[in-house]
C-alpha cells in the first residue's frame, strides 16, 4: 500500500483502479498526472519495457535511493516500514519480501523471529547489496534475482509461506496506481492457509488520498475490488492507518498518515506459526541498533530508537512455555501482563460521562477551551518513555510483557445512539479488560470515545484463547450509549447536589443498561469487589455478580460515600496481599463494607498525602494517582518515582521486600498511573478464600438500585 520501492509489477489488462469511481475518472486523471508532474514523475516513462530496470543504476545515498532519476525509497519510511514488517511476520515461519531497496523493511522482518526471509528483487545494483546483507542476516536469507518477479516468484511453492511484504516501485505510469494487484493475485497461491500479507504502494496512495475522506474509502473504492477479483475474500481484508511524517520536500508523499492493508488468507495458521503472533511479547526483540536511524517522525518509536516499544516487538511463541491465562488475585507472582501505550493519542471529546477541565488555570485562560485533536507529539513521546522504561524494569524481573495494537484513535465514530469526533487511546488497559481468575472479561466501557478500546488488545486476546484451552473468554454486552444511559443533569448539579446525590450512589450514569470500566473491580480469590461510580452502576455489578456465579466467584459492591465523583478503584481501595489494604484517607469506605472486611481479618493502612500533588494540565484524575501502584509479587511492589513517602510506607509497614521507582509523571495526562497502565494476564495464585465469613444481602443493594 505504500512506498515506492523499485521492482516491477505485471501489467494489469483489467480497467485501471480509478474505474471503481466513473464519476472521477477524468478528474483524478488529471489531478493524478499534475501531480505525478509537481511530485518529480514527469519522466516516468509511458509503456516503458519493465526488463530495462533490472541493469539501470541506482544513486543511493544515506536518506535516500533513487533509480532513473526515480525516487524509490526514502529514509523517514522508516516507522512505516517497521509497521508493515511486523504485519508479515506475524505468524513467523517463512516470509517473503518483494524489494529489497535500501534495506529498511529487511532489517525490520530481520529482527523478529523468523525461519526464512526470501527476497526478492529485480535490479542489478540493488541485488549485490542484498546478497551482502544475507551474509550478515541473523535469520536465514534467500535472495533471489535479480530479475522481475514474475519469474522468481514462479519458483516458490504453493502454499508455503508464512507472511509477505510487497512494497516494489511502478515502471511505468500505467501501472502506477495497479502494479500491486497482479502481485496479490499470485500472491495468494504461495502464501499458507492463515498466512498474512500487507503491501504498499505510496507512489499511487500519495497521489489518490486527496481524493477521498479517510483510508477506508479509498481501500474500499480503489484497492478492495481489485482485491476481489484476485480471488480474496472481504473477510480477509482489513485497513489501518499509521502515522507518517514525510520531509516537506518529499517528492511522492505530503500526508500524515498512511495505509496499512492486512490480508489474512482464510483458514487456519500451520502449526509451525499458528498462535505465534510473536509481536505482543518483550525482551528478546533483536537489536537492530546498528541500523536504526534518527528520523525527523519522532511519533511512533517502534521503528528508530532503542526502546522496545509497542506493536513492534517480537519473541518467539510463548505457546512452548505453557502459556495460560490465570489471576485470582491482586498480590500473586506476576509472570505475564500488558503494558499500555500512547501512541496516537487523542484529547477525550466532550461527552455526557465526561466534560473536560483544564487544570492549569493560566493555560485555561490562554487556551478558552478543552483542546480537541490529537495530542502533541511531545507528550505522547514523553509518555511512552516511560511506559517503555516499565516493560524493561517488568522485563528485568522476569515478567513477559505485551504490548497493544497501535491504532489511529483519531478517526471518528458514529452510530445510530451517538457521534464522537475522535477516539482516546489504549494507554490505560487496566480500564478495558480484566482477568478473573481463568477468565477474560472486556468491559462494556462508559465513554463514547473508549467504545472500541478493546481491539487494540484483541490480538492478543485471541492468542491467548488459541494457545489456553481453559480459558474463558467473556465481552460484557456492548451499550448503546445512548443519552438516556446517562443523567444529563449531573454536571449541572450544585456541590450541595452532588453530596446528597453522592450518598445515593448516584453519577452520571443511569442503570438503563449494564455499564463498566474494568478498573472499578479488585480481585480477593474467590471475592471480587466492584465500585459502583462514574464509570460502573449497579447494572453493571449484577451483569457480574451473574455471570461470575457458576464459577463459585462472589462479587461484592465497594462503597466510598466521600468521593464526590468516583471513578476506578485502584486510586481509593488498593489491596495489597493477603488481609492488606492501602486506603485513602479522603475516600474511606463505607462503614458497613469495612467491617465485613475488618470481621474477615483485613487491615488498612491509610495512604500518606501524595509527595507531589501537582497533575499535568490536560490530567482528569486526581493527585491520589499517587496510590496506583503495581504489586507485581508477595513481596514486590513498583512505584512512581517521587512518591518517596509511599515507598517508605510500603516498606516498612507494609512488609514489602522491594520497592521499584519508576518515572511515570508523563503517562499521568492519559488517565491513569502504573496500575491503570498494566493488565495482568498471569500471575501465581488460585481461587483462595480470603472471606468466610460472608453477608447475604448484596443482591438486596442491587435490586434496591435496578428498581
Amino acid at each position: 500500500m505504500f512506498p515506492k520501492h523499485f521492482m516491477t509489477a505485471a501489467r494489469i489488462s483489467r480497467p485501471a483502479i480509478l474505474c471503481c469511481r466513473p464519476r472521477f475518472v477524468v478528474q483524478i486523471a488529471s489531478k493524478c498526472q499534475k501531480a505525478v508532474t509537481a511530485k518529480g514523475y514527469a519522466e516516468l516513462p509511458s509503456a516503458a519495457e519493465r526488463g530495462r530496470w533490472v541493469a539501470e543504476k541506482e544513486q543511493l545515498t544515506e536518506e535516500r535511493l533513487d533509480i532513473e532519476g526515480h525516487p524509490v525509497m526514502q529514509r523517514w519510511e522508516t516507522p512505516y516500514m517497521g509497521k508493515l514488517a511486523e504485519v508479515a511476520t506475524r505468524n513467523g515461519g517463512r516470509v517473503v519480501e518483494v524489494g529489497f531497496g535500501m534495506a529498511i523493511s529487511a532489517k525490520a522482518v530481520q529482527s523478529y523471529p523468523i525461519e526464512e526471509h526470501i527476497i526478492l528483487e529485480a535490479n542489478r545494483d540493488v541485488f549485490k547489496r542484498l546478497e551482502d546483507f544475507a551474509k550478515g542476516a541473523t535469520s536465514k536469507v534467500t535472495p533471489m534475482g535479480p530479475e522481475l518477479w514474475q519469474t522468481s516468484i514462479k519458483r516458490i511453492p504453493d502454499n508455503s509461506v508464512d507472511g509477505i511484504l510487497y512494497d516494489t516501485y511502478p515502471l511505468n505510469k500505467e501501472e502506477q496506481h495497479t502494479h500491486q494487484f497482479d502481485f496479490l493475485r499470485e500472491a495468494r497461491r504461495i502464501l499458507k492457509p492463515g498466512g498474512i500479507m500487507t503491501y504498499c504502494n505510496l507512489t499511487s496512495l500519495g497521489v489518490l488520498r486527496h481524493e477521498y475522506a479517510s483510508w477506508h474509502e479509498l481501500f474500499e473504492a480503489t484497492q478492495k475490488p481489485h482485491l476481489l477479483a484476485a480471488g480474496y475474500h472481504a473477510d480477509e481484508l482489513l485497513v489501518e492507518a499509521f502515522p507518517v511524517e514525510p520531509p516537506r520536500d518529499c517528492e511522492y508523499y505530503s500526508h500524515d498518515t498512511a495505509m496499512v492493508p492486512i490480508i489474512r488468507k482464510r483458514g487456519k495458521a500451520s502449526a509451525s506459526s499458528a498462535g505465534c503472533h510473536p509481536r505482543h511479547v518483550l525482551g528478546t526483540r533483536r537489536s537492530f541498533s546498528s541500523w536504526r536511524q534518527q528520523s525527523p517522525w519522532k511519533g511512533h518509536r517502534s521503528f528508530g530508537t532503542e526502546v522496545n516499544h509497542a506493536a513492534a516487538q517480537h519473541k518467539k511463541s510463548p505457546k512452548a512455555d505453557g502459556r495460560k491465562l490465570n489471576a485470582w488475585t491482586q498480590w500473586g507472582e506476576l509472570k505475564e501482563c500488558v503494558v499500555g501505550v500512547a501512541d496516537n493519542a487523542c484529547f477525550p471529546p466532550v461527552q455526557p460521562a465526561m466534560i473536560p477541565e483544564i487544570n492549569d488555570p493560566m493555560l485555561r485562560k490562554v487556551l478558552g477551551e478543552w483542546p480537541r485533536g490529537r495530542k502533541s507529539q511531545r507528550c505522547v513521546d514523553a509518555a511512552n518513555e516511560e511506559l517503555d522504561n516499565l516493560v524493561n524494569v517488568l522485563e528485568g524481573e522476569g515478567v513477559k510483557t505485551l504490548r497493544p495494537e497501535v491504532m489511529d484513535w483519531s478517526q471518528p465514530l458514529n452510530t445510530p445512539f451517538f457521534s464522537v469526533e475522535n477516539q482516546y487511546v489504549a494507554c490505560c488497559v487496566r480500564d478495558t479488560i480484566i482477568t478473573v481468575g481463568k477468565t477474560a472479561i472486556e468491559a462494556t466501557m462508559s465513554r463514547r470515545d473508549r467504545y472500541f478500546e478493546i481491539l487494540a488488545v484483541r490480538q492478543i486476546l485471541r492468542d491467548l484463547w488459541r494457545e489456553d484451552p481453559e480459558m474463558l473468554w467473556k465481552a460484557a454486552p456492548k451499550p448503546s450509549m445512548a443519552d438516556d444511559m446517562y443523567n444529563l443533569s449531573w454536571w449541572d448539579w450544585t456541590e450541595k447536589d452532588r453530596y446528597e446525590h453522592m450518598h445515593k450512589y448516584q453519577y452520571c450514569i443511569t442503570n438503563e443498561e449494564p455499564l463498566f470500566d474494568a478498573a472499578d473491580i479488585t480481585r480477593c480469590g474467590k471475592d471480587i469487589f466492584v465500585q459502583p461510580s462514574m464509570t460502573c452502576n449497579y447494572a453493571g455489578i449484577e451483569w457480574l455478580r451473574r455471570e461470575l456465579a457458576p464459577q463459585g466467584i462472589r462479587v461484592h459492591s465497594a462503597h466510598f460515600p466521600y468521593d464526590l465523583a468516583p471513578s476506578h478503584i485502584d486510586c481509593t481501595f488498593v489491596v495489597l496481599g493477603p488481609r492488606l489494604v492501602l486506603t485513602n484517607p479522603e475516600r474511606p469506605i463505607a462503614e458497613r463494607d469495612a467491617a465485613f472486611w475488618k470481621e474477615n481479618g483485613w487491615d488498612f493502612v491509610d495512604c500518606g498525602q501524595p509527595d507531589n500533588p501537582e497533575r499535568p494540565a490536560f490530567s482528569q484524575s486526581s493527585k491520589w494517582l499517587s496510590m496506583n501502584i503495581f504489586v507485581i509479587g508477595p513481596s514486590k511492589v513498583i512505584v512512581e518515582e517521587q512518591e518517596k513517602g509511599l515507598q517508605e510506607l510500603l516498606k516498612h509497614r507494609c512488609g514489602f521486600e522491594t520497592v521499584i521507582p519508576v518515572p511515570f509523571r508523563n503517562v499521568f495526562e492519559y488517565g491513569g498511573s502504573l496500575h491503570c497502565s498494566t493488565w495482568d494476564t498471569c500471575r501465581e495464585d488460585n481461587m483462595v478464600d480470603l472471606f468466610p465469613k460472608q453477608r447475604d444481602n448484596d443482591p438486596a443493594l442491587f435490586e434496591q438500585h435496578l428498581s
